[in-house]
Order: structure tokens, then sequence, then C-alpha cells
């Protein structure tokens, strides 16, 4: 069962998708923001009941929205696999997104005024369902909810501007999640889970959960020792090898552009490219 957000009849609902369409999740999780739902205990259940007993979400008047809480935090990973050629380091890196700098399925992704060298980065995200606080790796799938694609776009000139990345991962509308949410009811097979991102149609990156440095667990455990993890915060694993900048000569976004990110079992991720003056 996917599960997103959706603008419909003038209001920011919850929608469900069994493979039968979307509809307006009913009670109990109607009216619910998405960091509540997906604290929700027996999640799947309770999905597939209010599923069945909702609205069908159709017409003009459905927009789909980017499926995060507004109040996520957003971490991501960088220099996590393997096929990077790098020695695994002692601790993840990581950094934090804006859910500013997302959008959603279809919406466009922007290349800054600032800079034309916005990189694409597809990942493989999961999203917190229960809290967590200092969790052990062994029992951190306990606290996932879903599954989810990431869209880590970077402004490159930007990231190096510091020792940190955050000023080029960080434009607004720059990046994008979704286009829903695949609910997890136990650890996946890590080989089965791939991510592919494609440009124009062009594949350019691909891997798995297999090919993590620094695995799903190890990082829910870290991070829940640096605070504490919510119901609707997003964990994005980090990207493949095949990003622009390494492409002789190196390939930015432009305007024009389609860049898909797709991950086994959730979907495709599909954002057209547009310029800000675009917006």
């Amino acid at each position: 069962m996917h599960i997103s957000l959706a603008e419909f009849d003038g209001r920011v609902a919850i929608t469900g998708d069994d493979g039968d369409g979307p509809r307006v999740l009913a009670e109990p999780l109607a009216g619910l923001s998405l960091g509540e739902a997906l604290a929700r205990p027996d999640l799947a259940g309770t999905v597939h009941t209010a599923y069945r007993d909702g609205t069908p979400a159709t017409g003009t008047e459905f927009r789909p929205l980017p499926p995060v809480a507004d109040t996520a935090k957003v971490f991501c990973a960088g220099f996590n696999y393997r096929a990077a050629g790098r020695e695994r380091p002692q601790h993840p890196t990581l950094f934090l997104r804006t859910v500013a700098s997302l959008v959603g399925h279809e919406h466009h992704v922007v290349v800054p005024a600032a800079s034309s060298f916005l990189d694409w980065e597809g990942e493989i995200a999961v999203v917190i369902g229960a809290p967590a606080r200092h969790v052990t790796a062994e029992h951190s799938w306990r606290h996932v909810a879903a599954l989810t694609c990431l869209a880590d776009n970077t402004v490159r000139d930007f990231a190096k501007h510091g020792t940190q990345a955050t000023a080029g991962k960080n434009f607004e509308a720059s990046g994008a999640i979704g286009p829903a949410l695949l609910l997890c009811e136990g650890p996946p097979a890590t080989s089965d889970v791939k991510l592919t991102t494609r440009l124009n149609g062009e594949q350019t990156q691909a891997g798995c959960l297999d090919d993590l440095l620094h695995p799903v667990e190890e990082l829910i455990s870290y991070l829940s020792d640096v605070t504490t993890l919510n119901p609707g915060d997003v964990i994005a694993t980090g990207t493949p090898p095949g990003i622009g900048a390494r492409r002789q000569p190196p390939r930015y976004l432009r305007p024009g552009d389609v860049l898909e990110v797709e991950v086994s079992g959730v979907g495709v991720l599909r954002n057209p490219v547009c310029d800000e003056g675009a917006r």
C-alpha cells in the first residue's frame, strides 16, 4: 500500500493507493497530519481500512503534494555507496535538508538564479513511523514506516563554498520526494530495494540498499543517539556513482530536462526542470 499527500476538494488530505487508484483516506486517518498518521499503531491495517472506506480522488480537483510532513527533519547521508570507491569511514557523513527544498512528483525542480550547476542525486529514503531514541541497529526497522524516492539534488558550486554542503543542498525547490510512501511491515531484503536515476530517459545511476557503506540500521541507530527521530522524519541513504559533475564534460540539469528517480515498489518520482524565473 502507498500513501501520500494531495490537495483535494480545497484541502490537504492523506491519500492511499493499493493499485486501484488514489482515495482520500477515511476515519481513523481523516484529518490527521502525515506525521500523526505514520505514528498510528498497526499502520498498514489502519490504512487498508481507511482506504476501503475512503473517497476516490480523481479529476481536476486532485493535485499531488510532496509526501513529507511539515515538521520533518530530513537527514541525508553523503559518500555512502561502496561503488564510489571510498573506504568506509568510522561514522556516517550527514547533513540536513529543509522541507522547503523539496517538491513533489511532477512538480518542477528549479535551477536557481544564483547558479547553473544544479546536479542530480537519486536516493532511497526511509521514513520514520515510531519515535526512536538510542535505538540499537538490531531494532531499528521497528521504527520505519515507509520507503520513498528522493532527489537530493545539489548546487555544486555552493556546496563547495565551505567545508559543509548545506548551502548547496537547500535551495528552494531544488530537490524532490515521492511520488508516495511505500508502507513497510518489516525490514526488506536489501538487495531487492533497487534505485535507478534517469535523465531524459537515459539511465545515469543504479544501486540498491545492499551497496551502502553505512546501512539503514546503522544510520537510524547513529541518528537516534544524536536526536529523537519522530514520525515523518526522513533519512536519505546516499547516492550511487553517476552524478553529472563526474561526467566528461560535466553535465548539469537544464530547463526542459526531465529527471526520474525510481525505487523498487515505490514507483517513479518524475520532475521536469525549469529555471527560477519560470517558476
